[in-house]
């Protein structure tokens, strides 16, 4: 079996379910390192984690960023346009009133 595989585990979160890395496999799967690469190892793991939860964020914040560009550009046009007036619909004055 893959050592990937070995130390992923299924977790519950708010809008379903995800695979993430267990700390405990984890830890057991670098402790079977080699003691002169195992700080190699524990540095990478880091850094990898470290790099991932900032492209997350990024993600999220430009994706805040774009929805909030989007209402501003949806103000300026409606301020521009101006308020909703009332229109007057033409009357059939053939047909009948109910």
């Amino acid at each position: 079996m893959n050592s990937a595989l070995q130390i992923l585990e299924e977790r519950k979160g708010i809008v379903g379910t995800y695979e993430a890395i267990s700390d405990d496999k984890l830890a057991g799967l670098i402790q079977a390192i080699p003691e002169p690469q195992r700080e190699a190892a524990k540095a990478k793991v880091s850094e990898v984690r470290a790099k991932s939860t900032q492209a997350a964020l990024a993600d999220m914040a430009c994706f805040s960023a774009f929805m909030l560009v989007c209402y501003l550009v949806l103000i300026v046009y409606f301020k521009t346009k101006g308020a909703y007036k009332p229109i007057e619909l033409p009357r059939d004055e053939d047909a009948e009133a109910p």
